[in-house]
């Protein structure tokens, strides 16, 4: 495989995948606090009127409070958006070494490979942690 080769399927692959799930954990996760912070405003109000409708929206408040624990959502959101700034970062700091004439290219692309395959397997670690944390994943079997 050679460099650019690496830099679109690797590089970009990931970064595009971590780009694209950044957003919608974000939106995940403050979507459930927002309406679990409404929804505990409004249970207040509403069991005056109603103690079944009360009930029913304070279930569904604990429900996103548990459902935004469980997932995650916003450390995969931060998770997410760090990786993919720092596979910008590294891919900025290759291109910007590669465009002067004073580096050596190919000493420069391997220190690239070798940053971005021990970024990406700290970022497995840190899956793994959560996803074990979670109880997904048992004895390094999922």
């Amino acid at each position: 495989m050679d460099k650019e080769q690496y830099i679109k399927d690797r590089i970009k692959g990931q970064l595009d995948y971590f780009e694209k799930k950044s957003p919608l954990m974000k939106k995940l996760y403050f979507g459930l606090a927002i309406f679990s912070a409404i929804g505990s405003i409004l249970t207040t109000f509403i069991v005056g009127y109603s103690q079944i409708a009360g009930g029913i929206i304070a279930l569904l408040v604990a429900i996103s409070i548990a459902v935004n624990e469980l997932c995650r959502f916003k450390d995969k959101w931060i998770l997410y958006r760090c990786s993919a700034e720092h596979l910008n970062s590294l891919l900025a700091k290759y291109r910007g070494a590669s465009a002067c004439n004073d580096f050596n290219i190919d000493e420069k692309f391997k220190e690239l490979y070798e940053n971005v395959e021990a970024y990406l397997e700290l970022i497995n670690s840190k899956w793994e942690g959560i996803l074990k944390e979670n109880g997904s994943v048992k004895d390094g079997n999922t």
